[in-house]
C-alpha cells in the first residue's frame, strides 16, 4: 500500500470509508493528521459512504469542525 509520500505529496488525495458510521474512525484520522502531519491534513478530503441516515447525521455532526473537507455520497 502507497502511503502519501509514496504518491509525491499530491495537493489533494481523498481517504474512502465505506460504512463510515457515526464518524468515530474518520474523526480519529482526520484530527490525527491536522494534529501531527498538517501539511497532510490540508490535502486530505475525505468521502464516506454510509446509508443510515440517523448514522449519517451523528457523523456530520462529529466531523462538523473540518467542514467541507468531509463529504458523504453513496458509490454503488
Amino acid at each position: 500500500m502507497k502511503s502519501y509520500f509514496d504518491l509525491g505529496a499530491p495537493r489533494q488525495w481523498t481517504i474512502v470509508e465505506a460504512g463510515g458510521g457515526t464518524g468515530e474512525f474518520a474523526h480519529g484520522v482526520l484530527a490525527s493528521l491536522q494534529l501531527n502531519f498538517p501539511k497532510i491534513f490540508e490535502a486530505t478530503r475525505y468521502l464516506i459512504d454510509e446509508v443510515g441516515p440517523e448514522a449519517r447525521a451523528k457523523a456530520g455532526a462529529r466531523l462538523a469542525q473540518f467542514g467541507e473537507r468531509v463529504e458523504f455520497r453513496r458509490l454503488c
